[in-house]
Parts: C-alpha cells; sequence; structure tokens
C-alpha cells in the first residue's frame, strides 16, 4: 500500500505539483488508533493507518488553480443560460463563460473524525446518518459534498465507496488498493475517476444499531433556525448604528464565491455566550462552526466577528474581519481547513485572521 500511495504521489507532483505541495505532515499510528478506539472503531482500520501515516490531508490556503485542479482531474462545466440569467438579476458581476471545476480534496483525519461524530449524533434524528454511523470513514471530499470513503464493515471488506450529498451510497472500488490504483491512473492520463465517470450502483446498508437511534431527550428553550447555511448570530442590541455598519461591511465583501449566510437578528439571543451555541441549534443540526457578532465585534475595530468552534463541547474561537469571513466559511465548510489553520493565522496577526492573500 505504502508504494501504492508513492506512486499517487508522484502522478499529483507531474500533474497538480500545486496539490502535491498542499500536503500535510502525517500522523503517527498510535495517535489514529487512539482517536479511532474513542468512536468504537478497532476493527479494518489498516487503510486509515496507511493513508494517514503518510500525509495528514491537505491544506490550501487559498483557492487557487492547485485547489480547482484537486487531487484528481476535476468535472469542469459551465452555468447554463438560466442561472447565468438569474445571477445577473441578482447584480452579481461575474463572468458568464467562466469555468466550475468540481475537484476531490484530500482531507485531514480530523475532518473525516468529525463526520463520524456528526454521524454518530444526529443518528436518533436522521435515518442516513444512522445509516453511516460507525461503518465508513471519509477521507475524500468535492464541492459538491460528495465523499468518497473506506468501508469499516466486516461485509464491505475495505472497499471504497462514494458518499453522494443526498447520503445514498454508492459502488466506487472492491478495495482500498485498487482505489489507489484509479487515483494513479486519473493523474497519469488526465482522465476523470472511475467512479465518477461512471458512478456505481446503490448499495443496501442494513439496519442500523438499534442503539444508535435511540431518540434522546431534547433541550427545553428557544432554538436558533434550522438552516444549511453557516449561521451569524447577533447577540449584542446596544448600537443599533455599528450593527448596520457591520452589515455593510459583510456586503461589501460578498462575491459570488462567498457561501450564503444564515444572519439571525432576535433579541431573544441576546448576550448568549459562546458557551450556549451548542445547545441552541436545532436537535438535528450539522453545523461544526458559527459566527457571533457580540460586543467586540459591533464595536472594535474593523468589527472583529467572533467564530466559534462547534465541534467540542469547551468552544475554541477567534475572530475574523468581515472581508475574510467568507473565506473562513467556504474552508471549514469544506473542511478543506482546520480550525485550528486560522487560530494560528488569527494568533500572528493580533488575534484576527484578515486573510491568507490580503
Amino acid at each position: 500500500m505504502n508504494e501504492l500511495l508513492a506512486r499517487f504521489e508522484s502522478a499529483l507532483l507531474r500533474r497538480n505539483p500545486g496539490a502535491a505541495a498542499a500536503l500535510q505532515p502525517p500522523l503517527t499510528e498510535d495517535q489514529i488508533r487512539k482517536d479511532l478506539k474513542r468512536l468504537g472503531i478497532k476493527d479494518r482500520i489498516d487503510p486509515i493507518i496507511a493513508l494517514y501515516t503518510w500525509h495528514n490531508g491537505a491544506r490550501f490556503t487559498k483557492q487557487d488553480d492547485a485547489y480547482a485542479q484537486g487531487f484528481a482531474p476535476p468535472v469542469v462545466s459551465q452555468l447554463d443560460a438560466k442561472s447565468v440569467e438569474f445571477m445577473q438579476g441578482l447584480g452579481h458581476k461575474f463572468d458568464p463563460n467562466r469555468k466550475i471545476y468540481n475537484a476531490y480534496t484530500f482531507l485531514s483525519f480530523d475532518g473525516g473524525i468529525t463526520d463520524l461524530k456528526r454521524w454518530k449524533k444526529f443518528a436518533p434524528k436522521l435515518a442516513e446518518s444512522a445509516l453511516l454511523a460507525g461503518r465508513f470513514f471519509p477521507f475524500m471530499l468535492n464541492k459538491s459534498g460528495d465523499q468518497i470513503a473506506i468501508d469499516l464493515t466486516a461485509q464491505g471488506n475495505n472497499r471504497v465507496v462514494v458518499i453522494a450529498n443526498d447520503k445514498h451510497v454508492l459502488e466506487a472500488c472492491d478495495s482500498f488498493e485498487s482505489f489507489l490504483e484509479d487515483l494513479i491512473r486519473a493523474n497519469e492520463t488526465g482522465e476523470l475517476l472511475s467512479c465518477v465517470k461512471s458512478p456505481g450502483k446503490p448499495i443496501d446498508l442494513p439496519p442500523p444499531d438499534p442503539a444508535l437511534i435511540k431518540p434522546k431527550k431534547s433541550a427545553a428553550g428557544p432554538k436558533l433556525p434550522a438552516t444549511d447555511n453557516p449561521i451569524l448570530l447577533r447577540t449584542d442590541y446596544s448600537d443599533p448604528a455599528a450593527w448596520q455598519t457591520l452589515q455593510s461591511a459583510l456586503a461589501r465583501a460578498s462575491t459570488d464565491e462567498s457561501p450564503d449566510l444564515t444572519i439571525v437578528d432576535d433579541a431573544t439571543f441576546a448576550n448568549s455566550a459562546p458557551e450556549q451555541l451548542r445547545g441552541l441549534l436545532p436537535d438535528d443540526a450539522e453545523h461544526t462552526f458559527a459566527f457571533l457578532a457580540d460586543a467586540t465585534a459591533m464595536t472594535g475595530k474593523d468589527h472583529p466577528i467572533l467564530v466559534i468552534d462547534l465541534s467540542r463541547k469547551k468552544p475554541r474561537t477567534f475572530r475574523v474581519t468581515p472581508a475574510a469571513l467568507g473565506e473562513v466559511a467556504a474552508n471549514l465548510a469544506l473542511a478543506n481547513m482546520e480550525f485550528d489553520d486560522f487560530r494560528k493565522a488569527a494568533d500572528g496577526a493580533g488575534g484576527v485572521f484578515r486573510g491568507f492573500d490580503p
């Protein structure tokens, strides 16, 4: 397996050297085993160990050509005429002939672990999460939200599958080694992965473990709205003019590449602390981060918005300027970068993240 990974890296270096340069240092086998064991995963993990003792995913500091070309040749398309007309009607400025690249990036180990935790958490509420929990480890992700994952079940025997954005699981390769062979071929020839060019048949998954779908008691109290978009919650109501200024700064920074935000302006949530955010989300919410417009964001220089890590009980935070918020939202949503990548960059810039490419 190590030989196949080395061959893949060589092929990637020739086709897309920027992606090869984005590969991160490896993890130790002991660290990988410990983190998987905490989630009850101990068997059929050899491919995961081989993959992440080779490199721990990839980190792109900006969405440039190397990011667009990904770790295998991307699907290239253009907006159709109706979409172009709709975007122009909204006043967006963009090239109607611009190519759209849908490429796979290489998830970090923490990115895969985050998905495993999320599936387990929402198994009692969401049937698709219950079917995925404990059964698959995702290691690649594209812009459409499709994942390539290793099957950890005894029946799957480490085959590779595609978990589509709608959470249907499709056949891809009968082993991790055969997937690596196809990945090498795709990079050497410039052709699409076989599972992209000819999607496999849907896999009928057995019923989930009953213990996973046991309903949990829901916490009482007001909840934030249900949405798939990143949430920006206003918690300070002392200065309406400052709130208008902050919203204007966000609007000026928005581009057609910026992810949509759900802005919650509801005094019910006034003065909510970062530690409370997880409890304010709907029970079936899958958010791993959120933005908070607190007093510092309203009155501080450059309006630094608080970014909260929702994947932990004790949240980590950093601040981001409105101009760089889209960069943070897009990369965290796609698991292209880790929360700590931005925290470290913010620490080096006075505690506020201002973008990797000013």
